[in-house]
């Protein structure tokens, strides 16, 4: 299976900031309508 990669954090006055690039194995496995919460990333 593929690793996970996290891009450095960056932040704006009120949010912090973070891209995630999941393997393709991870993609087929998650719905396509929503997003993945910080806890979910863990």
């Amino acid at each position: 299976m593929g690793q996970i990669q996290y891009s450095e954090k960056y932040f704006d006055d009120i949010y912090e900031y973070r891209h995630v690039v999941l393997p393709p194995e991870v993609v087929k496995l998650l719905a396509k309508n929503w997003l993945l919460s910080e806890k979910m990333m863990e």
